[in-house]
């Protein structure tokens, strides 16, 4: 109420809400942040913008900063765990957004991978769970990818047919 920001992480138990970290760790700095479960590891990752690019943490009884490399200048569009892979997938873009690139994290960094990547300026992801598939969707702005949502075949994004898209507010 004194418009300081909530810095809390928060857990859901299966019926209620439990805060994790009580004050003793301080929420990762940076904006925009993407977030998923890597369910391989059993770990909850982190994505967060800040001035010198993304930065990865991870939560360890508080969050723990991932040593990431090679990520300057980009803007994650949204972290997924794919089930293929057992690994997370991100989509990041520089400036200008054509330069969006599709990433797995191995482990100890995120590693580009080969493939088309939409078009996409801080869009989000979803694992689908009817197919088991990673789902992009764009900014509704992006020039290119408008109105269209993508699946994540294992190797490239594929665009997914009109008729099997959820209506808006679906």
């Amino acid at each position: 109420a004194n418009g300081d920001a909530a810095c809390d992480t928060w857990a859901w138990t299966g019926s209620t809400w439990v805060e994790l970290n009580n004050g003793n760790s301080q929420l990762p700095a940076g904006e925009l942040a993407a977030m998923a479960w890597d369910a391989s590891r059993q770990e909850m990752f982190l994505v967060t913008h800040e001035v010198s690019g993304l930065a990865t943490w991870v939560w360890r009884d508080g969050w723990v900063s991932q040593s990431q490399g090679a990520l300057s200048g980009l803007w994650a569009s949204g972290v997924v765990y794919d089930s293929a892979s057992r690994s997370l997938l991100m989509v990041a873009s520089g400036s200008p957004p054509s330069n969006a690139a599709t990433w797995r994290w191995d482990g100890t960094r995120w590693v580009p991978l080969a493939g088309h990547t939409p078009t996409t300026w801080l869009g989000s992801m979803a694992l689908d769970p009817s197919t088991d598939q990673a789902l992009l969707f764009p900014e509704p702005g992006d020039s290119g990818t408008r109105g269209t949502r993508w699946r994540w075949d294992a190797s490239d994004w594929t665009p997914v047919p009109q008729s099997t898209q959820p209506s808006v507010g679906a």
